[in-house]
């Protein structure tokens, strides 16, 4: 299918891909964790171009590593260290893991899969329906002012957004942080006292935008998580020391 290439930069073929909450009919580069995904960019167009995306079928998968026939190629989590949108071959003890197909040929980089997207492990939420942003918000910095008229969870409740353009801490009026910055910046959470609060941190800028914790809290396991370009980060303070991707 034909969608609209809004990664802000030429489609990268082989990368997988969701679709861009922002935007209808667009798509954007997988995160890490994420529990679903729409499909395998075949094209290399600019940036706000039409792109086939195939949602099944043999396609070439971007994989970092080598792979072998018969391997199962998944989705990156947070530990990969990749670039958005590669896969790894997964191991037995990488579940839960998205599955995003059986590697057809062997080597590196693009390898022919053949596509059975799916989620193998435990039960999960899926993490890339939690926003919707007005469509009249800009897609980067040059292009004026960030407007956004609303956040709104799948339960229908208005969030406060907080449009940044610089490295900041989270306030305790935090919703959503949204960060619109051409290069990285870091926002800084406030520490985590089991209290069940959410924060959503969405990325419209250009550079990675780094979540620290608060003077070693963790995040699902880590100490920080990048949130990539078009793509938010949704956690939850669940204890003390402790948020964890929702």
């Amino acid at each position: 299918m034909k969608l609209i290439n809004a990664t802000q930069g030429v489609s990268q073929v082989g990368r997988i891909v969701k679709m861009d909450v922002r935007k209808a009919n667009s798509f954007v580069y997988l995160t890490p964790n994420s529990t679903s995904a729409l499909g395998v960019i075949t094209e290399a167009v600019p940036y706000r171009s039409l792109c086939e995306v195939a949602t099944g079928g043999d396609i070439k998968v971007f994989v970092s590593g080598s792979a072998r026939k018969g391997d199962v190629i998944r989705a990156q989590k947070s530990t990969d260290h990749i670039s958005a949108g590669c896969c790894v071959v997964a191991k037995s003890t990488d579940t839960p893991y998205l599955k995003i197909g059986t590697a057809i040929g062997s080597g590196k980089g693009l390898i022919l899969c053949m596509l059975e997207i799916s989620y193998t492990g435990a039960s999960s939420t899926d993490d890339d329906l939690d926003i919707i942003i007005s469509d009249t918000a800009p897609l980067s910095p040059e292009e004026g002012d960030l407007w956004i008229d609303t956040s709104i969870d799948l339960y229908g409740e208005s969030t406060p957004i907080r449009v940044v353009t610089d490295t900041t801490a989270e306030l305790a009026s935090d919703g959503m942080i949204v960060c619109n910055k051409s290069t990285a910046m870091t926002i800084n959470l406030l520490p985590a006292i089991g209290s069940g609060r959410t924060r959503q941190v969405a990325n419209m800028g250009i550079g990675t935008v780094t979540v620290e914790g608060d003077a070693g809290d963790t995040i699902s396991g880590e100490l920080n998580q990048s949130v990539y370009t078009g793509s938010c980060l949704d956690i939850l303070d669940y204890a003390t020391g402790k948020w964890i991707i929702y």
